[in-house]
């Protein structure tokens, strides 16, 4: 009897993908105006789906060819199936899309001389939030495609970007609905800069993600961002920095209960300048964020864990308070 392989052609082409009226069954925040008509052009041919949407169980993502990597992954989390301890499984290309147009294990297999990977596969939806349900091994499993992942230094991946994934999901356990959706990916700009050693690739230097809840019976939207620019530089692995964050984008204050300061709670609209992409629905309202004065340089100063109190002496990072995120009706002023 053949075994049953998740990422097997035709599992794939028969995947639901990301489910728009998730949360609370009716309101739907949808993946279609997500992109530009410009940022469609560069979408990948895509077997099985003439709309060039990569569908996953629970997941979908928009592909970026030209980049060989996602413009965004949109997936739905319901916290109260959530499970911990995922298996994870070796990343693999998606047989739907040409492997010219993905990374590949070639591409990881670099080390540095302090023998460790130069970068990790950065997982944009992960395996262990995707391991609930009654499909939760097929969820996790389908997340280890190259088409979900964007190169990532260890301090990000394997650290902070990590530590992101499960604050965002403990939410859930703490909101009158634990559903949600959730929207993450690069902050691609066209400046960024090239891998020394791959200059056709350029290396992002931000990473965003949006979360979608509800609320007191309504529905609100709320952002986060973090970088890897800092530890790009240490590792020069890049000549430069790029300049597309030195325009003026600004951010507010730290996501205050989210004890690693790299990670802001920000105003969706400054991931929509900086990537050109639109993250409004009908009947959710992006959270507003006071005091939105932090510069997106600033975000990109910040590198790999602090270890201790000294490393608040900058006057922008303070230390942790541990308060609960920026919600409706509960003012950022306070931080």
């Amino acid at each position: 009897m053949a075994v049953f392989n998740s990422r097997d052609l035709s599992v794939l082409k028969s995947s639901c993908g990301y489910v728009d009226n998730f949360i609370d069954g009716s309101t739907v925040v949808g993946i279609d105006n997500i992109l530009t008509d410009q940022q469609k052009k560069m979408l990948p041919e895509v077997e099985g789906n003439a709309s060039h949407l990569l569908k996953y169980t629970m997941l979908s993502i928009w592909y970026n060819k030209e980049r060989k990597v996602p413009f965004v992954a949109a997936y739905n989390i319901d916290g109260s199936l959530k499970r911990t301890g995922a298996k994870r499984v070796q990343f693999k290309d998606d047989p739907r899309v040409p492997a010219s147009q993905q990374l590949n294990d070639a591409f990881y297999d670099l080390i540095y001389n302090s023998g460790e990977t130069e970068f990790e596969i950065g997982h944009m939806a992960s395996h262990n939030e995707m391991a609930w349900g009654l499909k939760k091994e097929m969820q996790a499993e389908q997340t280890f495609h190259f088409t979900n992942s964007v190169p990532q230094v260890e301090k990000l991946n394997s650290g902070l970007w990590s530590k992101l994934e499960s604050y965002v999901v403990s939410e859930t356990n703490e909101s009158e609905n634990q559903r949600i959706s959730v929207f993450t990916g690069p902050m691609i700009a066209d400046d960024d800069p090239s891998y020394v050693k791959d200059r056709s690739f350029q290396l992002p230097l931000f990473f965003f993600k949006i979360v979608v809840f509800s609320f007191e019976g309504r529905l609100y939207s709320t952002a986060f961002v973090m970088s890897q620019l800092k530890r790009l530089r240490e590792l020069e692995l890049i000549d430069a920095p790029a300049t597309s964050y030195e325009k003026g984008f600004v951010l507010p204050k730290p996501f205050s209960d989210y004890k690693h300061k790299e990670v802001f709670q920000v105003n969706i609209q400054k991931i929509e300048r900086y990537t050109g992409l639109n993250f409004q629905w009908d009947n959710v309202e992006p959270l507003n964020i006071e005091q939105d004065e932090r510069k997106i340089y600033k975000i990109a100063q910040t590198g790999g864990k602090f270890k201790n109190k000294s490393a608040f002496s900058d006057a922008f990072i303070s230390p942790p308070v541990l308060t609960n995120m920026v919600l409706p009706g509960r003012s950022s002023s306070a931080f």
